[in-house]
């Protein structure tokens, strides 16, 4: 199961990435991006949970899509058991019989 600190660690290393390859600051992409510096220092850090509007206007700013921001971001871990199971197609009543 994917955790939210996990989750937000990895975007938070995302935008930090592409921050730094632009040469940007903290203080200029917030700028750019219509937000407070602490902001995106908590996101960089995982503190913080952006919502979707945020994710999307960071990538702006960023110049690249929120697709691109947000890749990997799942696959920092393996999905457990549980969460293999969930997604089985369910089977036909006749074939869930028991032929006696």
């Amino acid at each position: 199961m994917l955790t939210d600190d996990s989750v937000l660690a990895a975007l938070g290393q995302n935008v930090r990435k592409a921050r730094e390859t632009k040469q940007l600051t903290q203080e200029k992409l917030a700028e750019f991006a219509s937000l407070d510096p602490t902001y995106i220092s908590g996101i960089e850090r995982g503190l913080r949970n952006p919502g979707i509007k945020n994710v999307a206007k960071i990538a702006k700013a960023l110049g690249i899509t929120t697709s691109d921001l947000c890749k990997g971001v799942e696959s920092n871990n393996k999905p457990t058991a549980e969460k293999k199971t969930a997604h089985k197609t369910p089977q036909k009543a006749s074939a869930r019989r028991i032929n006696k």
